[in-house]
């Protein structure tokens, strides 16, 4: 059920609550200058190294998949060697593309937190661009563009009426006069994620007395979709850009092509975040590894559904399909308001100067519910089999989780493949993960 805020609307006069987004500084993708950022670079070839954050030590266990590839390949480190230069176009002879996880049992994940370290040698390519993950953490949505509400005033009271623009995004509170968007969640102690403005129109009617009709244009639903989104990339600590009015975490850019780079991406801890989850540092789902276009829901593509969206309040016809998690690519709002995609991965991208990709390493972490599985899959890299996700309660023989027989559950925090329900996915992070 959504959670509803107020607009409150006296019996003579409209009173309308414009509420103002506070004006942010935001930067365009952001370019860094050349040069690295946070050290020297020592290594010989382009690589993300995981280090441990926390205060205790912990394992984790990194290797690669080779996009493209259906076994895994399991290696310590994440790296692609610098290509020859073709002499005439300048760019390497060979490019690659790689997925690397990190993996990382789950209860280490949610206190400890992660660093991602990024090296890229000198003349490897001429820029490189970062991405940092992050997704929607609350259903956004545009707010209807016209509301028109009658007031009746009798001996007996005065009661509202919508007459235009309520239904699935706005409603209204007959007896109270209170006009709500279903985008906006501050009535319960969240952010106001509802876009858009609208024009109000409102009419009094009262007995003996000529209507009153008053109307005003340009009014705000006051949301701010910055405040609705969570991940590594919306911390202090990520620049952010602005673009169609929306504020989410910029692509920043470094030149390397004389100094090359060496910088980390730091993944704070949920627990630190109030994440219910793990969502916060671990962006694995599944079908992160499956680079094929989807056609249908397979296991492969749990996550999957058609890419239709609303233009003038109709729906277009599919163009495309998507593979992943709704509130990571909200395609679009039930209202019709396509909104930016999440980043899905912490993503190094190796151009040249006309922004083509040369190379290019996406990082997923990847928690694990128990430490049997874990230590099963990390010890024999043959051994493909091990589920990350062991569903089932502690102390049960089948569930190979915990010694001693509890109510606990094998999975303690939620990852992305634990909502694939995709009509339900949007309103469970409102509804049950409300910190996610």
């Amino acid at each position: 059920m959504f959670r509803l805020s107020r607009l409150l609307i006296s019996a003579l006069l409209l009173i309308a609550c414009s509420c103002s987004v506070e004006e942010k500084k935001a930067d365009k993708d952001l370019f860094l200058g050349s040069g690295d950022s946070g050290g020297t670079v020592t290594l010989p070839f382009m690589s993300v190294t995981p280090l441990k954050g926390g205060n205790v030590e912990y394992e984790l266990f990194e290797h690669f998949f080779n996009i493209g590839l259906s076994n895994d390949i399991k290696s310590q480190g994440c790296t692609i060697d610098a290509s020859p230069i073709n002499s005439e176009s300048k760019t390497p002879i060979t490019s690659e593309s790689k997925t690397c996880l990190v993996e990382i049992n789950e209860l280490d994940s949610h206190l400890q937190g992660l660093k991602l370290e990024i090296n890229v040698p000198p003349q490897m390519c001429k820029y490189v661009a970062l991405d940092n993950y992050w997704y929607y953490n609350y259903e956004v949505g545009k707010g209807p563009e016209s509301v028109a509400i009658t007031q009746t005033i009798t001996e007996a009271g005065t009661t509202y009426r919508c007459v235009e623009g309520c239904g699935k995004e706005a409603s209204l509170d007959t007896a109270a006069g209170v006009l709500s968007c279903a985008y906006d969640y501050t009535n319960s102690q969240g952010p106001n994620c509802c876009l858009g403005s609208y024009s109000l129109t409102i009419t009094v009617i009262e007995s003996g007395k000529k209507p009153q009709r008053t109307a005003q244009a340009g009014q705000e639903w006051g949301g701010d979709l910055s405040a609705c989104i969570s991940g590594p990339a919306t911390t202090n600590s990520w620049p952010q850009k602005e673009k169609d009015g929306h504020t989410t975490p910029a692509r920043v850019f470094h030149s390397v092509e004389s100094g090359g780079l060496k910088t980390q991406i730091t993944i704070l801890p949920p627990v630190d975040q109030k994440s219910r989850g793990n969502v916060f540092a671990a962006n694995f789902y599944t079908g992160a590894l499956n680079s094929s276009t989807p056609t249908e829901k397979t296991k492969t593509h749990p996550h999957f559904r058609s890419r239709s969206i609303r233009i003038n309040g109709k729906l277009t016809t599919p163009s495309s399909n998507s593979k992943l998690p709704r509130a990571i690519d909200p395609i679009a709002d039930n209202s019709g308001d396509p909104l930016p995609i999440g980043n899905d991965a912490y993503r190094v991208l190796c151009l040249d100067e006309a922004y083509e990709v040369l190379q290019q390493i996406n990082v997923y972490v990847r928690e694990w519910n128990t430490r049997d599985k874990y230590t099963e899959y990390v010890t024999d890299v043959t051994n493909i089999s091990p589920e990350p996700d062991v569903e089932g309660r502690e102390g049960s023989d089948t569930a190979d989780c915990g010694r001693f027989s509890s109510n606990n559950p094998c999975n303690d925090f939620s990852d992305w493949d634990d909502s694939v329900d995709e009509d339900l996915i949007r309103h469970k992070l409102v509804k049950d993960f409300p910190g996610l």
